[in-house]
């Protein structure tokens, strides 16, 4: 290639707030990066994981003692034990905290056989909600009122603490995700905001599941703590479905009920696998409705289903299984359930208490004007959208505003992805292509060179134009971002490389950087038949 770009990113080294570029070898070609919660990814071992967090090392709860809390009708007191009479009743300890930071929270010991045990702050409510009788508890909040409360929600339930550690957290939550769920190669995982609608997405064995058998049918059986788990724990919960009968009434259920509202979009999602090495039969249902059929392989799977409510009301969701379905019994394993008002499933948001929330990803700002050649040059994007969703999303190569930029922009439609290109605050170029598969991945080139403007598929030629107003005005293009030009349409997907050449490539170099890796998934990207 007669050429070196100069600019490169491959997702592979980042820090908090950055998203380091390859080339060129200083920081100019690095991304900024945002999101502001938690988040998940599948690391390179295929588990599932939280982003790692930096945690201090000073201990704000250091020398704990009971003795020294304020306590609301509690009994037997000790400096590491105690007993709450009734539910409701708590005991509470006052610090010193800072309203806009978070705090790691980590607490390990035992309740009462059947106990409940909500940790609250003054404020904000109850942020934790252990059920379990020998617990280990981490998880991270903000305290505004500078006050945290052990809280019981039986009575009489005798606590037995081993660790309680409170330490601020420094930095984690805007650190850019290198998800390997796809392959052995990273990708740079951005997702819209989130939440998690379920309360308690991994306990399924208590009381706030229900578990429900209608007609000829059995109640599930739930056994927790079973198996593996897709985060390597040994968490994954054993359900096993009866229906019995052979009618549309039967059924046997893993349910909640939820306020639906009508017109929303919903998507409910859980990580199935099958308990026996046999094929078995999995059925979401969501607002009363029961979404198609879905298998569950020997295999850890991402399993999702999506309903538009036709309807305001209170119904139930989960998983069940029917008579009418093609077995009226299924045994699988489970981990993970997920509720969130959305047109598509996303990554993860584990809850265990109350809901959680999962800020949207923003990644932008890569380069400067010295970077990109304003009369000519290459711009090359592999990427996959997370789903054919109702929202825009969009790569550009830009001067800040809508009227000069370079933007690749995946529609509304579900098969259709656009190149847009205005100079001078005139529109020179809008192109869109059909029968794109959102979800699968791509590599997108454009080539600008004089007048005139060159988009490749995967290493193919597609679309030719000339652009009246060429080239940019010198020192215009300073940027590549994960967004449109007016700071709207965010990119959510997944990114394998950004390219980007300061001169115009050949046409044969161009199929060097973008084509299929081989002809089979060359066939199979066409839909060719291969015999």
């Amino acid at each position: 290639m007669a050429t070196t770009p100069s600019l490169a990113m491959i997702p592979s080294g980042y820090k908090e707030g950055k998203l380091y570029s390859f080339l060129p070898n200083t920081d100019d070609g690095d991304f900024t990066f945002s999101r502001g919660s938690n988040a998940t990814r599948v690391n390179k071992d295929g588990l599932i994981e939280t982003v790692p967090l930096d945690i201090s090392n000073v201990d704000i709860m250091s020398g704990w003692d009971f003795t020294n809390w304020e306590l609301n009708n509690v009994t037997n007191v000790s400096a590491s034990s105690c007993t709450i009479i009734n539910a409701g009743n708590w005991l509470r300890k006052d610090f010193n905290t800072v309203s806009t930071k978070q705090y790691s929270v980590s607490i390990e010991g035992s309740q009462s056989a059947g106990g409940s045990l909500n940790i609250a702050t003054l404020t904000g409510g109850i942020r934790y909600t252990a059920t379990e009788t020998n617990f280990s508890i981490e998880f991270q909040t903000d305290f505004s009122s500078g006050a945290i409360m052990l809280q019981t929600g039986t009575a009489n339930n005798t606590l037995s603490i081993t660790e309680f550690t409170l330490k601020e957290v420094t930095g984690g939550y805007n650190k850019p995700r290198l998800d390997y769920s796809d392959s052995s190669c990273p990708s740079l995982l951005l997702e819209p905001t989130r939440t998690n609608l379920i309360t308690h997405s991994e306990a399924f064995n208590i009381s706030y599941w229900g578990k429900t058998a209608s007609g000829s049918a059995s109640a599930p059986v739930i056994t927790p703590n079973y198996a593996t788990a897709p985060d390597g724990t040994n968490n994954a919960t054993r359900v096993q479905f009866d229906a019995v009968g052979t009618s549309n009434s039967d059924r046997s259920g893993l349910v909640r009920n939820f306020s639906f509202t009508t017109g929303d979009n919903y998507s409910i999602s859980c990580w199935v696998k099958s308990t026996n090495g046999t094929d078995q039969v999995v059925q979401f249902r969501i607002a009363g409705q029961q979404m198609d059929e879905l298998t569950a392989t020997s295999e850890w799977q991402h399993l999702t289903a999506s309903f538009t409510a036709t309807s305001t009301t209170t119904d139930n969701f989960g998983m069940q299984i029917r008579g009418i379905n093609s077995s009226n019994e299924s045994d699988i394993l489970i981990y993970g359930m997920q509720l969130e008002a959305g047109s598509y499933a996303t990554s993860y948001i584990p809850t265990d208490g109350i809901i959680a929330t999962r800020l949207q990803d923003e990644c932008n700002n890569a380069g400067d004007s010295s970077t990109f050649n304003d009369s000519e040059g290459v711009l090359m994007f592999e990427s996959q959208r997370i789903s054919n969703g109702s929202d825009y999303s969009t790569i550009s190569l830009d001067g800040g505003d809508l009227n000069n930029y370079i933007g690749i922009l995946y529609r509304t439609n579900t098969n259709e992805v656009w190149l847009q290109v205005a100079i001078g605050g005139v529109q020179q170029f809008s192109r869109h292509l059909h029968n794109i598969k959102h979800d699968e991945n791509n590599k997108f080139v454009v080539k600008y060179e004089n007048t005139s403007f060159n988009w490749y598929l995967n290493g193919f030629l597609i679309a030719t134009n000339t652009a009246s107003g060429m080239p940019f005005s010198p020192n215009t293009l300073n940027n590549i971002s994960f967004m449109a030009a007016n700071a709207n349409e965010n990119f959510y997907g997944k990114t394998k490389q950004i390219q980007y050449f300061d001169s115009a490539l050949t046409d044969l170099e161009i199929e060097k950087i973008s084509s299929w890796e081989s002809f089979i998934a060359m066939a199979n990207g066409q839909n060719y038949t291969i015999k």
